[in-house]
């Protein structure tokens, strides 16, 4: 390589030494000032201070109220151990807080708000919170120089923000109350003090109140129903402060829901009735109890109309039929009330309804009796039972003519 080839080389490597010294200069050396502070808040009020953090070595620490560092400030106000401390008598509205490396000349400026908080509002004021149940607060923080909006919430028994309440009760860092099902306190006492100050602060009474139940009455589309029916019955709370409408149901034969009923006649918990086909008592109360408070109830009286089946007719009677042939059978329910006319049909040998046929010889359940043409019985017995009530039944006689004797 000839000499200016060789400079030129050497003039490139300086350049890059240059610039590597340079940046690492930059990365190792940099001056970086924040808040040292939870809330990340860049303002402080006259008369308070903000703990300030730089990166960097040997810092030195100056405030001005201009961005060049010219500007004067109070004499009160300064810098001392990254804790920037601002006289009460301070008029800037806006601190240039400058730190600078001694060593290495490097330096950042951050800018704080000096602002006033003369109040606070808290909406909503004077209000009543349900026991277990919860409450959104908000507040506007009012001063100079738009102040921070940010809050730390507390409750309390007391006004002086020092009582104890119950476990559970609570608000959180959005103004979300919540108090506890058990909460013992009257009254609670839910305040909002200012972060940038937290001498300016907002206490607001809170009415802890119980829901209580006044009254409760049960209703359905009728008063009246059919044994081996169902009938919906409804319930409705009423009393202060939205009580729970919850009930539980019960079914008995005095207006207190206890006597016993027939088994099968129930009531479920959402309120449907159900009786018994064999229900023998003509009337029934239904009772609903609140479940958050079980001194509350009320009943309402129910009339069972229960279906009697007087009895049973058949036809065809005395009927003459020839083996291997069908003979349609029909039965007739009678009574009061509409009683079902549901009927279960059995074929016998003997008048008792034991007596075995021979196969093929059936009776379904439309009626339909089909003689076996290797029937051997001479009579046939056909009975018909109430579904309702077995206890109802009739039976007449077919007489077979078998095959050999046509």
């Amino acid at each position: 390589m000839n000499k200016r080839g060789k400079f030129l080389a050497f003039v490139a490597f300086a350049a890059i030494i240059v610039l590597f010294l340079t940046g690492c200069a930059s990365v190792f050396h940099a001056v970086n000032v924040r808040v040292d502070d939870r809330n990340n808040l860049t303002t402080v009020r006259p008369g308070g201070t903000l703990q300030l953090r730089a990166s960097g070595r040997d810092i030195v620490w100056t405030v001005s109220s201009t961005s060049d560092g010219s500007g004067r400030v109070d004499s009160g106000t300064y810098v001392a151990n990254g804790m920037l401390i601002v006289a009460p008598t301070e008029t800037s509205l806006v601190l240039h807080v400058t730190a600078t490396s001694s060593r290495d000349g490097f330096s950042s400026v951050l800018q704080v708000r000096v602002v006033t908080v003369t109040g606070i509002t808290v909406t909503p004021a004077d209000l009543v919170v349900v026991i277990g149940r919860t409450l959104q607060f908000r507040s506007q923080v009012n001063g100079t120089n738009h102040p921070d909006q940010i809050v730390n919430w507390s409750v309390s028994s007391n006004e002086n923000n020092t009582g104890a309440v119950t476990p559970g009760t609570s608000i959180n860092a959005n103004g979300l109350l919540t108090v506890a099902a058990n909460e013992s306190s009257p009254i609670l006492y839910v305040t909002s003090t200012s972060v940038v100050d937290s001498e300016k602060s907002s206490t607001v009474p809170i009415t802890v109140a119980v829901p209580t139940i006044s009254h409760i009455t049960v209703n359905s589309d009728s008063q009246s129903v059919r044994a081996g029916e169902t009938l919906q019955f409804r319930s409705v709370v009423t009393g202060n402060y939205e009580p729970d409408t919850a009930v539980t149901w019960r079914v008995g034969t005095n207006a207190f829901g206890s006597g016993a009923v027939t088994p099968g006649t129930s009531i479920d918990a959402n309120g449907l009735l159900t009786i018994a086909n064999n229900e023998s008592l003509s009337n029934l109360f239904v009772v609903a109890t609140s479940v958050m408070d079980p001194t509350k109830s009320a009943s309402v009286s129910v009339s069972v109309i229960i279906p009697i089946i007087t009895n049973i007719t058949i036809s065809p009677v005395n009927h003459i039929a020839e083996a291997g042939t069908i003979v349609q059978m029909n039965a007739t329910v009678w009574g009061v009330n509409n009683p079902s006319t549901a009927i279960t049909w059995r074929v016998s040998s003997n008048a008792a309804g034991t007596g075995a046929v021979a196969p093929g010889t059936n009776i379904n359940t439309n009626g339909q009796l089909s003689i076996s043409a290797a029937e051997t019985s001479r009579v046939l017995y056909v009975f018909a039972t109430s579904v309702f009530d077995p206890t109802k039944m009739e039976s007449v006689i077919v007489i077979v003519i078998p095959d050999s004797e046509l």
